[in-house]
């Protein structure tokens, strides 16, 4: 990722703590950084300021993916324990400047901020920690982040079949939770969503859906066919026969969230109009 020149003179500002932000000697400055590449500092470095070696830093680190990781490295939810920072204000302080360069800091959990591409890919994220098996937008977004940054190292594979997977542990999850029986799994994504449209009442072939709903219906059939197919043509969870580029990767990535929000918020829909009772009291 490639920045400014002042939105890189802003965020040195925030990293040795002149704005509301945790203050860092020059020692933790050279210790951040030596986590950032794995080197000591330099020599040519040792008379400039606090400010001025920061910056210098940053500009090193233009335009590679070390940026990516300075941003991971500094907004650790544990950089911020034991002090008064609020991280939105933080935000607040860098999004002006981050906007131009075409990203934004997006809240990803209550603690932890992320840099977002605003062209939609999710950049340099470490999200393990927020995964978990709850059926929730937080889970969903973390998947998806996954995905996204798949795509950003390159990996186009690996975010077809992350992209996959996403798509059908939100099918069985909501199987799960609807009929109190986690549904047995042959890998057969088609099988999955039908009746995951059986369960959601979203049957195209209902006589009650209008013509318009049910051309949507029948497209998220073709988007499921689709990364069925695409899965087993170009990921990594099969020898491939077609190498991936950055378009399909993303064209996959994107599919996958218009299905999975659209089965997501009906699945909550229906639960909060009383349409679906919940067998499985664990969700």
């Amino acid at each position: 990722m490639k920045l400014s020149k002042k939105t890189i003179q802003a965020f040195a500002n925030i990293i040795i703590g002149n704005a509301s932000s945790p203050y860092m000697r020059r020692v933790d400055l050279e210790d951040f950084f030596f986590r950032i590449n794995g080197k000591d500092p330099l020599d040519e470095l040792a008379n400039l300021s606090r400010v001025q070696y920061t910056e210098e830093m940053l500009k090193r680190f233009n335009d590679t993916s070390l940026m990516d990781k300075v941003f991971n490295e500094y907004f650790e939810p544990v950089n911020f324990v034991g002090t008064s920072t609020d991280i939105n204000e933080i935000a607040n302080a860098l999004n002006p400047y981050l906007k131009y360069d075409g990203f934004e800091l997006v809240l990803i959990s209550d603690e932890k901020l992320g840099l977002k591409d605003l062209s939609g890919m999710a950049v340099g994220l470490d999200l393990e920690e927020l995964c978990t098996d709850e059926l929730s937008d937080g889970f969903i977004n973390a998947q998806l982040y996954k995905c996204e940054q798949k795509i950003i190292s390159g990996d186009f594979d690996g975010a077809i079949t992350n992209a996959r997977t996403l798509i059908e542990r939100v099918f069985i999850k909501i199987i799960d939770c609807v009929t109190g029986q986690e549904p047995d799994n042959d890998g057969d994504l088609i099988r999955l969503y039908k009746r995951t449209q059986q369960v959601l009442n979203l049957d195209p072939s209902r006589k009650d859906i209008s013509d318009a709903l049910k051309q949507i219906l029948n497209g998220l059939s073709s988007i499921v066919n689709g990364l069925a197919a695409m899965r087993n043509k170009m990921s990594d969870a099969h020898a491939t026969t077609y190498k991936p580029s950055k378009h399909h990767a993303k064209l996959a990535v994107n599919s996958a969230k218009t299905l999975v929000d659209f089965i997501f918020e009906t699945y909550q829909y229906q639960l909060e109009k009383g349409m679906l009772k919940e067998k499985n009291k664990s969700c």
